[in-house]
């Protein structure tokens, strides 16, 4: 299939908004262990807490300013960055709190499912990860012929369990994913194609996007974690093979803001280790400074689920426990509806974009 000349510069692929009914069957664990969820974010902003104060916003690294919007969440101070929007925390990300949080910690037990079978492997797939890749695959095939998708290879980094990994392998595409966590290689390769997650150090990252073959790197919920985010983004800019990233970041959102005024609920979109969170603006300084063209975004949250969640538990706690069941049963039936309205504000608690490296934009036929 050839696509047409007017098709090779189509504006980019907007959506909004995801059922949230199969996603709310496997995170009710955020409802029911809150206590055990909310102890664990505590132990993690301790750590967090003992590290340098931030001076320069994570994003565009200007000066933290004396003006700057900020705000308490758990304990934490967030400072929203007046030169780019980016929502920073008060300190630093070092390597010493990635290593203990993400490797000696094993942070990836809460992601994995210790006793998650192959079943639920392939339902999380489904679910959650398999409508992510068909729109990575839609978004890019929008300026490109099918062949030419078909030879592409993909690189997923920060892979976990091999969850995207698996996706993209059932759209037929070519991927690896790289992930620094032992156990969830180790946990995650019976579900995934012999040698397609694979276990490499911090300090072995950059090396190997710099000298990627791949044509795309994919970073699901991983940006926010990366302690030296611009040296990543380097890497990509330097590599001339890679010609698209396709990334999903959390969002400072409606999320953010409930949770800051709840601080007995388990705050999942703003702590632990979301230091910092995205917005509109600091993307689009992202996409200025490496020089990326946009070519779809996907704006769905759980802002509501979380507000209906933070209801429930307060309800509960306070001993009403059928008031809790009652207001779940009622609010299930517009919670979508609800969020596809922040959706289409695009202020929910994130955003999958698939950018394109301007100087490989390339005439296809």
């Amino acid at each position: 299939m050839t696509m047409r000349p007017e098709n090779l510069h189509a504006e980019p692929l907007l959506r909004f908004g995801k059922p949230y009914a199969d996603i709310w069957k496997i995170k009710t664990d955020f409802h029911t262990q809150n206590r055990i969820l909310l102890s664990e974010r505590k132990r993690i902003a301790e750590i967090y807490s003992q590290q340098p104060l931030r001076s320069v916003c994570k994003i565009c690294e200007q000066k933290i300013r004396e003006g700057d919007t900020t705000f308490i969440s758990h304990g934490i101070k967030y400072i929203v960055c007046s030169h780019c929007g980016h929502l920073n925390g008060a300190y630093q990300e070092t390597a010493a709190f990635s290593e203990q949080v993400y490797e000696q910690d094993d942070y990836g037990k809460v992601y994995r499912g210790e006793t998650e079978e192959r079943n639920a492997y392939k339902e999380r797939v489904e679910a959650v990860y398999l409508p992510k890749a068909k729109f990575m695959v839609e978004a890019m095939t929008s300026s490109m012929p099918e062949q030419t998708l078909n030879r592409m290879r993909f690189l997923d980094v920060g892979a976990g369990s091999g969850y995207f990994v698996a996706a993209m392998q059932q759209l037929g595409l070519h991927a690896q994913g790289i992930e620094i966590s032992a156990d969830q290689v180790r946990w995650g390769s019976q579900f995934v194609d012999e040698g397609a997650l694979v276990r490499l150090a911090y300090n072995d990252i950059v090396k190997r996007i710099l000298n990627a073959k791949e044509e795309v790197v994919s970073f699901i919920g991983v940006l926010e974690h990366i302690v030296d985010l611009h040296e990543v983004l380097q890497a990509i800019e330097d590599n001339p093979h890679i010609r698209y990233v396709f990334f999903s970041v959390p969002l400072f959102s409606y999320s953010a803001i409930f949770e800051s005024v709840h601080p007995a609920v388990f705050n999942r979109q703003l702590g632990g280790t979301h230091t910092h969170l995205f917005t509109n603006e600091s993307i689009e300084w992202l996409c200025g400074r490496f020089n990326w063209k946009m070519l779809g975004a996907w704006y769905f949250g759980t802002d509501i689920a979380d507000m209906i969640r933070m209801v429930m538990v307060e309800a509960e706690m306070a001993g009403n426990q059928e008031l809790s069941s009652y207001f779940k049963d009622k609010v299930a039936q517009i919670l979508d509806q609800l969020q596809i309205v922040i959706d289409q504000q695009k202020f929910c608690s994130e955003v999958h974009m698939l950018v394109q490296k301007k100087d490989n934009i390339q005439s296809i036929t």
